[in-house]
């Protein structure tokens, strides 16, 4: 299964400073270009910074504080390849390494919709999440680099943060009435669906998953099962850590 895996992994891997030249320790897989659909995964900010004392972390920004922020906008197989349900770290025809000239020029909405909390002013470019983003991701999209991120800042436009979780940051959410926001009652039983959900280890809120169409004008998608049907949240109430509640 995808859902717990990858996005745990993929976490520890932004979560340390300083980005490897190779993003995939030597697991490339793929050719850029060549997927199915895209994953947008949204983070809970509080959440992801639970432990962690990085300069973002210890000084969010009140959109951070309210609202999911960017994680990424990933390349998705609808089968197996190579034992990876994704492609990663292709050879791109746009380089691996971030270009600090597209970053700059995105740099005020990146810093408030996709912010690096480890690095929030980008003092070292490559050790960055954009940079990570990129190097892991964005070089299997077969975009260049600046239609890539502008892609995946205009999908956060289009997945606002649900009312019920920005009402009741430090308390509890109905999972069932997010999966109502989202278009997908029903679905909580691990098969395909329009959203899914991830939880820590107190069962709150760290992640949503969407899925969207590889389009120049991408379209909400169904996600597949292997995409949200490990699910990481327990039962329907789930916690809304605030950045004061973490530890």
């Amino acid at each position: 299964m995808m859902s717990k895996l990858f996005i745990a992994a993929t976490l520890a891997a932004v979560a340390v400073v300083g980005v490897q030249a190779d993003q995939c320790h030597g697991k490339d897989v793929g050719t850029a270009g060549q997927f199915d659909f895209y994953v947008f995964a949204q983070s809970w900010s509080a959440a992801f910074c639970e432990g962690k004392d990085f300069p973002g972390c210890t000084n969010p920004t009140d959109f951070q504080q309210n609202n999911l922020t960017t994680h990424g906008m990933w390349p998705n197989y609808n089968q197996q390849q190579d034992n990876s349900w994704w492609p990663q770290c292709c050879d791109s025809d746009y380089g691996t390494a971030v270009n600090g000239t597209v970053i700059k020029e995105l740099f005020k909405p990146l810093q408030k919709y996709w912010p690096c909390e480890q690095d929030p002013t980008a003092k070292n470019m490559q050790s960055t999440i954009w940079a990570h983003e990129w190097a892991k991701h964005g070089t299997c999209s077969g975009l260049d680099q600046e239609t890539y991120f502008r892609a995946g800042l205009a999908l956060t436009q289009m997945v606002p943060t649900p009312p019920q979780i920005s009402a009741n940051v430090g308390g509890n959410v109905s999972q069932n009435d997010l999966f109502s926001f989202y278009g997908a009652s029903g679905c909580s039983d691990g098969s395909e669906c329009l959203v899914g959900f991830q939880c820590d280890n107190n069962n709150n809120l760290s992640g949503v998953t969407t899925c969207w169409s590889k389009d120049s004008t991408p379209k909400q998608i169904t996600c597949p099962a292997e995409t949200v049907g490990n699910w990481s949240c327990d039962g329907d109430s789930l916690g809304i850590l605030s950045f004061n509640q973490r530890k």
